[in-house]
């Protein structure tokens, strides 16, 4: 049932950043879920019931039983790349629109994966423990070297939208100084694609991979 105002009536099922709410806000009436927790099924369902918007996360099953028992329901908004969590079958036959969030954690997740690759070849977290524990007494030169990362050949396993953001980010030109001209032998090649195997001849490796049965 459609509130007086005229306006969608929409449920929000998990904390969300206050100026997405806002946004939600000026544009239907909004009942926010303000704990950042996945909402009890019996009480998603009941404060559900008479909306026709779903803004959720994967922690909610949108499924048959859910679209039974809210039969105002129009929208299913997961604010997620993915949507495994939602019915989309269920959802069509219903009638019921069905909306991601596709390529919004592409870059963010590329940087992730440069900070771990970095992280690892400069030995961080294990510095960083070992400063913690005190064994920290002198400055020795063997201790925690690490790897460098530049000047290597980077393998990325999964060569999707993320594999290829990861990849970009090592073909990133030098910034040269004004007064200086890089030669020729100084210029980079940008990313390939090769088989698999190739991998074997990387210095660094950073596997991306969806979350199915065969990976």
């Amino acid at each position: 049932m459609t509130p007086r105002s005229g306006r969608p009536a929409v449920l929000i099922s998990r904390q969300l950043p206050e100026p997405a709410v806002e946004l939600a806000r000026s544009r239907a009436e909004i009942d926010a879920y303000a704990v950042d927790a996945a909402m009890p099924r019996a009480e998603l369902l009941a404060r559900l019931r008479d909306k026709q918007g779903l803004i959720c996360v994967i922690s909610e099953a949108i499924d048959q039983a859910l679209l039974d028992a809210c039969p105002d329901l129009r929208v299913v908004s997961n604010v997620a790349v993915g949507y495994n969590n939602v019915d989309v079958a269920a959802c069509t036959r219903r009638g019921v629109v069905v909306t991601n969030t596709p390529d919004v954690l592409t870059d963010t997740t590329a940087d992730f994966a440069w900070a771990l690759l970095m992280a690892t070849a400069r030995r961080v977290v294990e510095a960083d423990r070992y400063l913690r524990d005190g064994r920290f007494q002198q400055w020795e030169y063997m201790l925690l070297l690490g790897g460098d990362v530049h000047g290597k050949t980077l393998g990325v396993v999964g060569f999707g939208r993320i594999g290829r953001a990861v990849a970009r980010r090592a073909s990133t030109r030098t910034r040269w100084p004004r007064t200086r001209r890089p030669s020729a032998s100084c210029a980079r090649p940008g990313p390939t694609w090769r088989p698999c195997s190739a991998s074997r001849t990387s210095s660094r490796s950073t596997l991306r991979s969806s979350r199915r049965p065969a990976t």
